[in-house]
């Protein structure tokens, strides 16, 4: 089964969500009941509005999304440190190094890995180092 696509502002909310201790239950029924306040107590920089977009205009793809994985339909280069920061709590110069092409030397778990294969869009592919256990992020 593919993954369904969603852009990038939504990825970033759900991570920070999901970031933030709140589960993929409790994200549908808050946005079911329209009770998302306390959301932004955590993050006063929530932006929930695309997400509530999404929820009212395929409610289906964004459950899809939260239960069975998602890919960006298009991620760019601060958008990919940024999904490495909330997804993973991966910060650049510590856990990798910015190339001009992407990103080097980082170090994530094979499950890890595979769910950034899967969250890339199709402007990025992933290479694996053969002197260590890191990959590296490149765009193609």
């Amino acid at each position: 089964m593919s993954v369904v696509a969603i852009n990038m502002m939504n990825a970033f909310t759900i991570e920070k969500l999901r970031d933030n201790a709140i589960s993929n239950e409790q994200i549908l029924e808050g946005l079911e009941k329209q009770q998302m306040e306390n959301w932004k107590e955590n993050d006063p920089t929530l932006n929930l509005d695309d997400l509530v977009t999404l929820y009212q205009d395929d409610k289906d793809t964004l459950e899809s999304a939260l239960t069975q994985g998602y890919s960006v339909k298009f991620l760019t280069f601060n958008g990919l440190k940024s999904l490495l920061k909330f997804r993973f709590h991966k910060i650049e110069g510590e856990d990798y190094q910015l190339c001009d092409s992407g990103i080097m030397d980082l170090n994530l778990s094979k499950e890890d890995q595979h769910i950034l294969e899967q969250m890339l869009s199709i402007n990025w592919h992933i290479q694996t180092n053969t002197n260590d256990s890191s990959i590296n992020v490149l765009l193609k």
